[in-house]
């Protein structure tokens, strides 16, 4: 569970101008199928999450009873081409 929040913490955080909370649910629902209970699912999210920030400090996230709370932050990785957003090829 960690390696998969650190990734998504990366890809979502960039992109992101102004705070955001995701719902415990739909956190649940992307990666709690080994959790039946959402307040297990939930403690185990906090308890990685604490692992994760130790390796990712720049993330800006807060824990809210509602979700988690998604700060906007510099990625870790400048962006190749700043102000564009490139066309995906299809």
């Amino acid at each position: 569970m960690e390696k998969e929040t650190t990734t998504d913490l990366a890809l979502v955080n960039s992109g992101i101008a102004c705070p955001e909370i995701v719902p415990w649910n739909d956190l649940h629902l992307q990666f709690g199928c080994d959790y039946a209970d959402l307040r297990v699912f939930k403690f185990k999210v906090l308890k990685h999450l604490r692992t994760v920030l130790r390796h990712y400090p720049s993330a800006r996230l807060e824990p809210t009873s509602d979700g988690l709370k998604l700060l906007p932050y510099a990625p870790h990785v400048p962006r190749l081409f700043p102000g564009h957003n490139l066309p995906m090829k299809r």
